[in-house]
């Protein structure tokens, strides 16, 4: 899925908003290049991968003004980089499901975001990213993975962890 537009206006009600952008359940996907938003006020989702695979790659998307996440992924691995998240509920919704490959999300920028501009689940290696005035720039629950070598500014928290490994950040 590469180059599309997906908005909504969210003053429409049901009429002329949709939920979500768009809601990908296949497997292996790639992801590119893509707007998802809502106009006149916040929906939920931006980009919503489920359960998608080993083989995901989401790169170069741009999301905002969506009130529960911008971009979320769920799989057993993935690559997520050069997306940006704005003016949303959360940023970006990272789960990698399986301990056999890390997932791998780099290269982001969340901003503008009023819970957590990067909340991650389960393993994968976050880094090289950037979050700033937000509620929460990363954090962690029920996770295994490892956030490193990011910065965090400007946020109510730079990182928060219950779980998993925090290391080599700035704030």
């Amino acid at each position: 899925m590469q180059d599309n537009v997906f908005y909504g206006d969210a003053s429409g009600g049901g009429n002329r908003d949709q939920n979500t952008g768009v809601y990908i359940k296949g497997q292996d996907p790639t992801v590119l290049r893509n707007q998802a938003y809502h106009t006149n006020g916040w929906a939920e989702y931006g980009i919503y991968l489920d359960d998608v695979g080993w083989n995901v790659t989401v790169r170069d998307n741009q999301v905002w003004a969506n009130s529960i996440t911008g971009l979320y992924v769920r799989a057993a691995a993935y690559e997520v980089s050069g997306n940006v998240a704005r003016d949303s509920g959360r940023g970006f919704w990272l789960e990698d499901n399986n301990a056999s490959i890390d997932g791998h999300a780099h290269d982001n920028v969340a901003f503008g975001i009023s819970s957590s501009a990067f909340e991650v689940r389960g393993y994968g290696q976050i880094y090289n990213n950037q979050a700033y005035d937000s509620g929460r720039g990363f954090g962690t629950n029920s996770a295994s993975g490892v956030i490193h070598d990011n910065e965090s500014w400007s946020n109510g928290y730079g990182f928060y962890a219950d779980s998993g490994t925090i290391a080599n950040n700035r704030a």
